[in-house]
C-alpha cells in the first residue's frame, strides 16, 4: 500500500500520503488531498434514515428505528433482573400482572413491545403486553395460576 499513514489516519479524519502523486490504495485519495472533515450524523438524519455517508456517534445510535429502545427480564417475583435497558423499574400488580416503567418515554403509545416466556418449568406460557402508554407497558404473565419469569423488548420513537 502507498502512502501507508492515510489508511490508518483515514478513520480519526486526517487523509494523506507521504510523497506528492501517492494514493491511498484503500481510500483512493491523492496525498495532496491532506484534511478530510468527518461529518457527525443528527438525531433527525439518523430517525430519518439518511445518514448513510456520516458518522453516527454511539450516544445517537439508539434513535435508529430498528434499535431496541427498552429491554428487560422480571424474574417470578416481580423484580427487575440486572442488566436492562432504559427500564426504571417495574411494579408488580397481582398475579402474573407487571407494569413495566421505562427511563425515557416513547413519543407516543404506538410502540412495539414483545414479551416472552422465560420460565425454565416447560410449561407453556403466554405473555403479553397490555395497556400501552408512553411511559410504561404492563405485561399480562400466563394465565394467573402462578407468577412466571418473562422479558421484555420494545421498539419505537422516543
Amino acid at each position: 500500500m502507498r502512502g501507508g499513514f492515510g489508511a490508518l489516519a483515514y478513520g480519526i479524519g486526517w487523509i494523506g500520503g507521504f510523497a506528492g502523486g501517492d494514493h491511498d490504495l484503500l481510500t483512493g485519495v491523492s496525498a495532496n488531498d491532506h484534511h478530510t472533515e468527518v461529518l457527525e450524523a443528527t438525531q433527525a438524519q439518523l430517525e430519518a434514515e439518511t445518514a448513510s455517508a456520516i458518522y453516527v456517534p454511539p450516544d445517537l445510535v439508539r434513535n435508529s428505528p430498528g434499535v431496541a429502545k427498552a429491554w428487560c427480564m422480571v424474574d417470578a417475583n416481580g423484580l427487575l433482573e440486572a442488566p436492562d435497558y432504559n427500564v426504571d423499574s417495574v411494579t408488580d400488580t397481582g398475579l402474573g400482572d407487571r407494569t413495566v416503567v421505562f427511563g425515557t418515554d416513547f413519543s407516543t403509545s404506538v410502540y412495539s413491545p414483545q414479551a416472552t416466556n422465560c420460565d425454565t418449568t416447560g410449561a407453556s406460557i403466554v405473555v403479553r403486553a397490555d395497556t400501552l402508554a408512553v411511559g410504561s407497558v404492563r405485561l399480562i404473565i400466563g394465565n394467573a395460576t402462578a407468577d412466571r419469569r418473562a422479558s421484555l423488548v420494545a421498539f419505537g420513537d422516543q
